[in-house]
């Protein structure tokens, strides 16, 4: 064989054996490629897992340097810290410092805190921001109990947290906030959207055992089967819910309540429910479905509370053992079969003090203007103001029925009709079910209501106006006007912008002539028509004006709070006319100061008129020499207005506060 033959074949040879090596070691580089992958995630993995400050965007842990929470990230990995490490963080804090959008596609949350042995116990401040687009549906999940932004909290505090257009959705103990409360302090945090579930769901938490809720707000629509509540769900253990409101509907079957599903040695104060109430069975109140050994005081419900079957309350559906309903009122519509009222369906064993009602009852047996059915307690000093209250056994204006409770000092109006439209009520007197005759003009003319209702009781009263909680008082329901009685109807103005043409007309029912006035004032460079309630004119300077309007005629007067938002256009804050003359600042509470450029050597004064064309002020500017001068005067003496200011032919208008 030849040289150049065993060359060939030797270099064949080479090349299949580099060739083959080659391959190897690319093999070993996709292998350690996916080994360093591995390793990669499980360190993550791990790292998430742990105790380490790191987890989150910064701080250590401390009431002074709290653990920064900014992310969705930072969330999640509070989630799995508490949920799969079991570390509760028991005296440690967070501070959310930014608003997070937890809606971004391809994210699923858990709780923070899924079981009693799993919980949360630390302090989460939300610094006043918002968690945003929150959706969590547990129902598929084998644990779709306790689910909430926390799912379980045990010895927390949640503050100052925001849940905007959430959609939580799972089993038992559901709310936007928690699912679960034990020994824990709730205060002022809100949340809008959707909540549901099957037993215990509430709007804000689901169930709270010794826990304290305080200012606390939600809207939305909340959803269950039993015990379910627009704020909480069931509360027991000495829990209490105070200050806190209801938006919104909601809809169960029993033990459903505009506040609070069902409360056990608690308390409810402070509260209302503007709503929608619907229970298809029993034990359905405006403000709670069932409260027994407990107490609710100055709370409200407006709207509509109606029940399938029984115990329908305006304010409590069923009060038991030794329960205390006071100073409370409804303007609900309530409905429902046997034990209806507007103020509690059955008092099996408590006391109703200082309550009114108004809004219509309906039912079948057991039916009141107040009460539906009254046990052994005491009803005193409350006032049954509805336009009807019908049944068709054991009905009465006050109370449908009762055993031996007593009956002291109740009012009932003397147009309460009774299924049959009539007014032929057959136990009047301030002892009996139908309560003492009140009339119209009565009711009107003492907002007290034969001192019922007074300020050391919490209540706010006025003559014309119904007694109200909270600092309000409550317009008068059509049903209880005077002929001819005098509604503003409008509750809204159109915006404006500043330097154009403003028009808008007030309106209200009743008989003319009708005199309007304002209280407070109108942005500046409008003006109030006293005849027509036509407001006019031009205005001049940006802002949100809150002002009150007054009708008047012959049967008495009203009164609407109003805001008109005057929005960008040219704007004075800092007025150039020709590029000659400028003032500032604008407005002014005292001194303003004026530039302004002249080309001759005349000396003018520096004169200011009012809207009228009146000259109010003159000022003699000092000399003017220099091509571009200043001065500084001195309008503080100017009553608050709009003035034009004049320099020669230059002029132009600020706002004196």
């Amino acid at each position: 064989m030849s040289n150049l033959n065993k060359t060939s074949k030797r270099s064949a040879g080479q090349s299949a054996a580099n060739e083959s090596s080659t391959k190897s070691w690319t093999l070993s580089v996709a292998e350690v490629t996916k080994s360093i992958k591995k390793l990669t995630l499980t360190i993550a993995l791990l790292a998430v897992c742990m105790n380490l400050s790191a987890q989150y965007s910064g701080g250590t842990g401390t009431s002074t340097d709290p653990y920064q929470i900014k992310t969705n990230v930072d969330l999640v990995n509070l989630a799995h810290a508490v949920n799969m490490t079991g570390n509760n963080y028991s005296g440690e804090f967070f501070r959310l410092e930014n608003d997070i959008d937890c809606g971004e596609p391809g994210l699923f949350y858990f709780p923070i805190g899924r079981e009693a042995t799993k919980p949360f116990k630390g302090t989460f401040n939300g610094n006043n921001n918002k968690i945003l687009n929150l959706s969590m549906d547990m129902t598929p999940q084998p644990q779709n109990d306790n689910v909430g932004f926390f799912g379980y909290i045990d010895g927390a505090t949640i503050e100052n947290l925001g849940l905007v257009n959430v959609d939580i959705k799972g089993k038992d103990h559901v709310g936007a906030i928690t699912g679960y409360a034990g020994g824990c302090e709730i205060t002022n945090c809100y949340s809008t959207g959707e909540v549901s579930g099957s037993e215990r769901i509430g709007g804000l938490v689901g169930s709270i055992d010794g826990t304290i809720v305080t200012n606390c707000h939600v809207i939305g629509t909340v959803s269950g089967t039993n015990r379910v509540g627009g704020v909480v769900s069931t509360a027991f253990g000495n829990s209490k819910v105070d200050g806190c409101s209801f938006s919104g509907e909601v809809n169960g079957d029993y033990r459903v309540g505009g506040v609070a599903g069902a409360v056990f040695e608690g308390s409810i104060l402070n509260c209302y429910a503007t709503s929608t109430v619907n229970g298809t069975a029993d034990l359905v109140g405006g403000v709670a479905g069932v409260i027994g050994r407990s107490n609710i005081n100055k709370c409200y419900s407006t709207g509509a509370v109606s029940g399938g079957n029984n115990h329908v309350g305006g304010v409590a559906g069923d009060a038991y053992e030794i329960t205390n309903v006071e100073n409370c009122y409804s303007t609900a519509e309530v409905s429902g079969n046997d034990c209806v009222g507007g103020v509690v369906g059955i008092m099996a064993d408590g006391n109703v003090y200082n309550c009114y009602s108004t809004g219509t009852v309906s039912g079948n047996i057991n039916v009141g203007g107040m009460v539906g059915t009254i046990g052994y307690g005491k009803m005193s000093d409350c006032a049954a103001l509805n336009p009807k209250v019908s049944g068709s056994e054991k009905v009465g204006r006050i109370v449908g029925y009762k055993e031996s409770s007593p009956l002291h000092n109740n009012i009932a109006f003397d147009g309460i009709l009774d299924i049959d439209d009539a007014t032929d009520w057959k136990n009047i007197g301030e002892e009996n079910l139908d309560g003492e005759d009140i009339s119209k003009e009565a009711i009107n003319a003492d907002g007290t209501l034969g001192e019922r209702f007074k300020l050391a009781d919490g209540w706010t009263t006025q003559t014309g106006k119904l007694p109200g909680l909270f600092g309000n008082t409550v317009e008068m329901p059509e049903h209880l006007r005077p002929e001819g009685a005098l509604v503003i109807t409008t509750t809204t103005l159109p915006d404006g912008r500043v330097d154009e043409p403003y028009t808008a007309t007030l309106e209200a029912t009743g008989d003319a002539p009708i005199e309007w006035a304002i209280v407070g004032t109108l942005p500046y460079g409008l003006t109030l028509a006293p005849a027509t309630g036509e407001i006019t004119g031009t205005p001049v300077i940006k802002g949100d004006f809150t002002f009150t309007v007054k009708a008047t005629n012959a049967a008495g007067s009203a009164e609407q709070e109003l805001t008109i938002k005057i929005t960008e256009g040219e704007g004075i804050d800092e007025w150039n006319v020709n590029g000659t003359l400028k003032i500032y600042p604008n407005p002014t509470v005292g001194e303003l100061h004026i530039g302004y450029a002249t080309c001759d050597n005349a000396i003018y004064d520096i004169e200011i008129y009012d809207l009228m064309g009146r000259r109010v002020a003159t000022v003699v500017r000092a000399n003017n020499y220099s091509p571009l001068q200043t001065t500084t005067i001195n309008v503080e003496f100017l009553p608050a207005g709009v003035y034009f200011l004049k320099i020669g032919n230059k002029t132009a208008k600020f706002v004196k506060q």
